[in-house]
Parts: C-alpha cells; sequence; structure tokens
C-alpha cells in the first residue's frame, strides 16, 4: 500500500462528513429514532456509574456487550446533563469518528482521496438501520465498528512501514 501524504481529508471528504453528521441530527430532530428500553438501559447505568455504584462488566442483564458505551455516555450526562439528547451525542459522534476511520482505511487501501471520499459518501447517508444503530445508545454497536475500523487503519499502518 502506497499511503498518501497528506494534511487531513480533503474538502470533498469533510463536505461528506457534514452530510453524515447533518443526516444523523436530522433523523433525531424529526424523532425518526424512538427511545426504547435498550437504550433507557444504558442511560440508566451511565446514571449508576455517575452516582458512583461499581462500573459494570457486562450490559445489565446480559452476559455480554461490556459497559464502555455507558461509561462515554456518564461522561456526556456529567457535561450536558441526564438527557436522551446527550445519549445520542455520544452515538452520533462515535459513527462520525467511525466514518472518518472509513474514509483513512478507503485511502490507506486504494491510494486515493476521491475512493477514499466515496467510499465515505457510500455510508454517509445511513439506511434505516444504519441510521438507527448510529444514533441510538444500543449498548456497544458503535464502539464495535470504530474499534474494527481503528485495528483495521491500525494494520494498514503496520503493514505500510513492513
Amino acid at each position: 500500500m502506497d499511503r498518501i501524504r497528506g494534511h487531513g481529508p480533503g474538502v470533498p471528504a469533510v463536505l461528506v462528513m457534514l452530510v453524515a453528521a447533518f443526516m444523523r441530527v436530522w433523523l433525531l430532530a424529526g424523532e425518526h429514532v424512538s427511545f426504547d428500553s435498550d437504550e433507557a438501559i444504558v442511560g440508566l447505568m451511565a446514571r449508576h456509574i455517575n452516582q458512583g455504584k461499581p462500573i459494570p462488566t457486562f450490559f445489565y442483564g446480559q452476559a455480554y456487550m461490556g459497559s464502555l458505551d455507558a461509561l462515554l455516555v456518564a461522561g456526556a450526562f456529567r457535561i450536558f446533563g441526564e438527557a436522551v439528547a446527550a445519549m445520542r451525542a455520544v452515538q452520533v459522534s462515535l459513527a462520525l469518528a467511525t466514518l472518518y476511520l472509513v474514509y483513512r482505511l478507503a485511502e490507506m487501501s486504494s491510494g486515493s482521496r476521491r475512493v477514499a471520499s466515496l467510499a465515505l459518501l457510500w455510508l454517509a447517508v445511513p439506511t434505516p438501520l444504519t441510521g438507527l444503530y448510529t444514533t441510538a445508545a444500543l449498548g456497544g454497536y458503535n464502539e464495535v465498528l470504530l474499534f474494527t475500523f481503528r485495528d483495521a487503519c491500525l494494520a494498514g499502518e503496520l503493514a505500510d512501514h513492513h
């Protein structure tokens, strides 16, 4: 892989990221994503963390899906107060960070900012299911995507150096 040397994403990628952010804000502002029990559990876990209770190992009621989502939401609650909007701001931020990593991975793999911008555009406007899972706090889905693309980018960096 011949890595592009540059100073961050170009204007097309920044514009696509703005479209991605707008789409997710539009979904939330239009109340297209309902608040459900899974999201309430994340909020409850975050509240308990902020109350000083032990940080749970797993998503309440499950033996999987850790508590990273609740830890991030707990931080947002401390800054913005306990609100669904604070929970969703965390999810949108994670989704946008993931999209940036998609761009980086596509750029590293293809050697082209144009290809990377097209890959980003493909994911910027979410399908209904992707819109739901990248705006609602459902227990860790955004984190899995973020870490997956982070690891892929790190692997690409290692491959470039060997």
